[in-house]
């Protein structure tokens, strides 16, 4: 008894010398911690839950550089390019500035900008929408590894690291930019993406949207893409009839200018009706996908649910299809200093894990050799499992190199794609 009543004496001698600190220091300790412990620290003190009401702005652009890193960046642009009226009023010319202004940030610039107002939004959609979607994204490439090497679904921990959770979440907050500059974004009542007759100019923004990435980056972007699709294919069978009701006015429209799309516009089952409901519903928002995929995981509301899917449809932009007219009018026509390393097989051994270097299974892959091939050229059977996410130890510990390789064998027979662009 008296054990326990001296270790409560120590934890709160050690709690009332940390609140008993200057001021000044506080304010230090509070802008050192990242957002999970940020939070549970202001919560559990009062003294440092006025600290932080005093500096809020200085300790949340802080903490959120703590958590994010060089993502920040994308939060800021997924911040920025969220608002009704900025979707509304997208043009090509407008997201294209967009973009070239979002490649030019630097971490100092976004600080200059960011406003309390930013960084309180920025750190409600980090809570509700990011740090749901890590964790349902990581459950289930786990489960999808496991299945594909034959190991049981509780195998292999699910405890990321800090290179691991940097990929992921920069996956995340690029699919949600890239809905808000293309697609039809999160408010209800824009019915369509942003569509022009122009398809130079659309292509042009997806070309640039990817343009300053390095193509491991670009395939973080696909796997959370495949996974958000998964989720609203598995969705889309549970109210099927309902949501091809609701879709008969827009397939007649589609009819009448696409003829030659007829085929694929009879209901949920033609391909390419089926994929632009599919990009309208990703691009609504990770918020509305992980209550989606909580239902689909038993632990979410099916009448909630099927209120949202009916109220928010609406036409994507097939993000598949542009990426491959996009890739192949870049590779034809505009080469770029990224295509000549990838034709000369430069090399690009892995140098340990890092946010700005490639990954153990990007470098497998590509048998240590520059490649700025992504997107259709890489089978959706490593996306499912998140092939690029993992750190070289969590490869090899689970033998996903050995699956990476005979997955890749399987669908290249021996030749490696580079070989057809040349």
């Amino acid at each position: 008894m008296s054990s326990i009543m001296d270790t409560h004496h120590v934890k709160q001698q050690l709690k009332s010398l940390v609140e008993d600190l200057p001021p000044e220091l506080r304010r230090h300790i509070l802008s050192f911690l990242p957002l999970s412990d940020l939070r549970n620290f202001v919560r559990a003190s009062p003294y440092y839950h006025a600290q932080y009401r005093e500096d809020r702005l200085y300790i949340l652009r802080s903490s959120l550089y703590n958590t994010l890193s060089n993502v920040t960046i994308d939060a800021f642009a997924v911040h920025c390019s969220r608002s009704r009226k900025f979707i509304e009023a997208r043009t090509p010319a407008r997201v294209v500035k967009y973009l070239r202004d979002y490649r030019s940030l630097q971490l100092l610039d976004v600080s200059a900008r960011m406003t309390e107002d930013n960084a309180i939004q920025m750190v409600g959609c980090y809570f509700r929408a990011i740090r749901p979607a890590i964790r349902q994204y990581v459950r289930y490439t786990a489960a999808k590894l496991n299945e594909s090497i034959g190991v049981s679904p509780a195998c292999g921990s699910t405890k990321l690291s800090s290179t691991e959770e940097t990929r992921v979440v920069r996956g995340l907050y690029r699919l949600q930019l890239y809905s808000h500059l293309f697609s039809v974004g999160p408010h209800n009542g824009l019915g369509s993406g942003f569509i022009t007759k122009d398809r130079e100019a659309h292509l042009l923004g997806s070309s640039l949207f990817f343009a300053d990435s390095e193509p491991w980056e670009v395939e973080e972007f696909w796997c959370v893409y495949l996974f958000a699709k998964t989720t609203y294919d598995e969705m889309l069978e549970y109210f099927r009839p309902e949501i091809n009701r609701k879709l008969e006015p827009v397939t007649e429209l589609l009819r009448y200018h696409h003829p030659q799309l007829s085929p694929t516009l009879s209901d949920l089952d033609g391909w390419y009706l089926r994929e632009i409901v599919v990009d309208a519903y990703i691009s609504r928002g990770l918020q509305m996908m992980s209550s989606i995929r909580n239902f689909l995981d038993d632990t979410g509301d099916l009448a909630a649910i099927k209120y949202r899917l009916l109220s928010h449809h609406g036409i994507g932009v097939n993000i598949s299809y542009r990426s491959k007219l996009m890739q192949r009018l870049r590779y034809d026509k505009h080469p770029c200093e990224k295509d000549y390393l990838s034709a000369a097989r430069d090399p690009l051994p892995f140098e340990g894990d890092s946010e700005t270097r490639p990954s153990s299974a990007w470098t497998l892959t590509w048998s240590g050799t520059y490649s700025n091939l992504y997107g259709e050229y890489i089978p959706n059977k490593l996306r499912e499992w998140g092939y690029v996410m993992w750190d070289e130890a969590r490869i090899k510990d689970t033998g996903a190199d050995k699956l990476l390789s005979s997955q890749l064998q399987a669908e290249w027979k021996g030749v490696d794609p580079r070989s057809r662009r040349r």
